[in-house]
């Protein structure tokens, strides 16, 4: 039985309770059929850029600085000389990697385990401080319902070989779990997402979208693994590893690489006007007013005194803004 892998050559997993032998094909694709995403609405999904040891892979932004993706796009990590990660959502917006988190249990003395195929990598502020309008990602903290439609966003090649580094989307349905184990072979209930194309464009995801983020409700529910074949063209599902379990170790982590500002409730690096309408809508406490206001105008490594000279909007502004939004939720529903 083979696995499709983005990496060529033999290596062992553990991700399905028992420890296997694999071939990889090192045919690139991206998202089979999929469709151009050149809007705002997943600018936020970007691309590792390959190197001659190293496939491209994909990774979400969940913070300014920080990149979510598959801890199998580091095959090299702790080697002498230490490997150089660029990641890039477009022409002028790439930047280097200046950490790398895999999740501990990622690597066993027995290979790899699958189950646990997640990584946080930190980019260079300098770098991505000045970068606009680009939209990070929450995570997903509870499974996705089976039946649902999911959305997968990745880079690669066409299967002609053509369009290398295009962001692409796939229309998911989630047609079931599937377990893992850990390293002593005690099982991880739902480990992956098993999902089947959503649509007739019978679209799934393959070597270049290891890493890419599974949308449902806007929010990231998995990161796309592996699948049971040998190359992109072949039927079957895609497998994707379930974020639902690892929330913990995500948060913990992001929170130590990209300290959150308070009153930053949108979590763009920068307390504005904004912020205020999330806190209307998701907190609304006295608390998390005053951390709003006592934060107005400052932004990620700009210090307590960055918003000495932000002036905090009038209570009729404010208003405003809330209508505003309102508004425009409205008209998304009409339209």
């Amino acid at each position: 039985m083979s696995r499709w892998h983005p990496d060529a050559g033999w290596a062992k997993t553990t991700a399905l309770g028992l420890t296997v032998l694999c071939v990889f094909s090192s045919s690139a694709s991206a998202i089979r059929n999929g469709t151009p995403e050149l809007g705002l609405q997943y600018n936020g999904v970007g691309m590792f850029l390959p190197t001659p040891s190293r496939p491209r892979g994909t990774g979400a932004m969940v913070s300014q600085f920080v990149v979510l993706t598959a801890a199998q796009n580091f095959p090299d990590i702790g080697q002498d000389p230490a490997p150089v990660y660029e990641f890039t959502l477009g022409p002028g917006l790439t930047a280097h990697a200046t950490e790398v988190r895999r999740h501990p249990e990622f690597e066993t003395v027995d290979g790899i385990n699958l189950a646990y195929d997640v990584a946080l990598v930190a980019l260079d502020r300098d770098e991505v401080r000045n970068w606009p309008g680009i939209n990070r990602s929450a995570i997903r903290e509870v499974q996705t319902p089976v039946g649902a439609l999911a959305t997968g966003v990745g880079f690669g090649e066409t299967q002609t070989g053509m369009g290398s580094g295009v962001r692409r989307s796939g229309s998911f349905s989630v047609s079931g779990y599937f377990d893992g184990a850990d390293a002593f072979g005690s099982p991880i209930p739902n480990a992956f997402i098993e999902v089947v194309p959503g649509n007739e464009l019978n679209q799934c995801f393959c070597n270049g979208d290891q890493g890419g983020p599974l949308f449902f409700d806007d929010r990231i529910a998995g990161v796309a693994s592996f699948r049971f074949v040998a190359t992109c063209e072949e039927e079957g599902p895609g497998y994707y590893v379930s974020l639902h379990r690892l929330t913990d170790w995500i948060r913990d982590n992001l929170n130590e690489m990209d300290p959150p500002i308070p009153g930053d409730y949108n979590g763009n690096g920068t307390v504005d006007t904004a912020d205020y309408v999330v806190w209307r809508k998701t907190d609304g406490t006295q608390q998390g007013y005053d951390a709003w206001r006592t934060h107005f105008g400052q932004t990620f490594g700009g210090g307590a005194g960055a918003s000495m000279n932000a002036t905090v909007p009038e209570p009729a502004t404010l208003a405003m803004l809330i209508m505003a939004a309102g508004w425009c939720r409205l008209r998304r529903r009409v339209a």
